[in-house]
């Protein structure tokens, strides 16, 4: 694996971290006791308890109370009851709905060794060198990046998401990187399957890793480069507004429509813009049928 110093950034922009050498970084990662850090998605839920007592003079855990005593059987009934009776907004409803279910995923249970254990586990397991590789180049770029594991990938941090390294298929790692309008060149790819206000616009498909070279790591130090840059967020589509065409799929998949009622806020405007963005009929009509064939298998995610 090449990890080439000082050389041209693709972008225009400055290839050299600064502070110590990759290599200097890379040692320190290695000394750590874990390379790991909490998913932005886990730390909010501090920020949520103190919002929610201000905002609705009653704590998280008076919430749950409420929602177990007064609230109708079911966490979509009780999200439903939260925002209608009490006025909640959708997020907070479904963080005391699922937490009045048991279904919370608090900090306490985030266990990110396990879910990289779990990612590159089974047939995905002889794709764990290709991983270890492109954390540790990633890591290595500055003592500011973070990797936060999730269920799916390991996005890398810096102060915004600028890469993530995901076992697409069994035989195939994809590192997405936050490029913007960069031209697709060399193995870099454009990542068609991306929407929304998704900060990851390119990819590069990696089978082995002797594939991980110096072209990868100019293009993951240019997107380095630009993970303490904001992005313009396009809004995202009300979770609460189904279209006609998606929620006809739902309906006919009893256990589509219990997965969808079991998303997030935001993992349900994903599917919906999924849907909505879709230009041409036949485009749209393909898109719901892959919601209703993954969600009615269980799985939550588009991709």
């Amino acid at each position: 694996m090449s990890l080439a110093i000082g050389r041209t950034c693709p972008l225009g922009l400055d290839p050299a971290p600064r502070g110590p050498g990759i290599l200097t970084a890379m040692a320190k990662t290695a000394a750590r006791k874990s390379p790991y850090s909490i998913h932005p998605a886990y730390r909010m839920e501090d920020a949520y308890r103190k919002n929610l007592k201000e905002r609705t003079g009653k704590s998280y855990e008076e919430w749950i109370r409420i929602a177990k005593r007064d609230g109708p059987e079911g966490a979509t009934a009780k999200r439903a009851w939260l925002r209608k009776e009490h006025g909640l907004s959708s997020n907070y409803a479904w963080w005391v709905a699922q937490g009045a279910e048991g279904e919370m995923d608090v900090a306490a249970k985030y266990d990110p060794e396990g879910m990289v254990e779990e990612l590159f586990s089974g047939p995905r397991a002889a794709l764990r060198p290709i991983y270890d590789a492109l954390l540790r180049m990633g890591l290595g770029l500055g003592e500011d990046v973070k990797a936060c594991p999730c269920k799916t990938m390991v996005p890398l941090y810096r102060k915004y998401v600028f890469a993530e390294i995901k076992p697409t298929t069994q035989t195939r790692v994809d590192l997405g990187l936050a490029l913007g309008d960069a031209k697709p060149a060399g193995r870099l790819e454009k990542a068609t399957d991306r929407y929304l206000d998704d900060r990851i616009s390119h990819r590069i498909p990696i089978t082995s890793p002797d594939e991980i070279d110096a072209e990868v790591e100019r293009w993951l130090r240019a997107a380095y480069a630009r993970g303490d840059e904001a992005q313009k967020r396009r809004p995202a589509a009300d979770p609460d507004k189904v279209p006609a065409d998606l929620a006809k799929a739902l309906t006919a998949s009893s256990r589509a429509k219990d997965t969808f009622a079991s998303l997030t806020p935001r993992a349900k405007s994903e599917w919906i813009a999924f849907v909505t963005t879709a230009k041409q009929a036949d485009t749209r009509a393909r898109r719901v049928a892959r919601a209703a064939e993954r969600l009615g298998s269980g799985k939550k995610t588009i991709y």
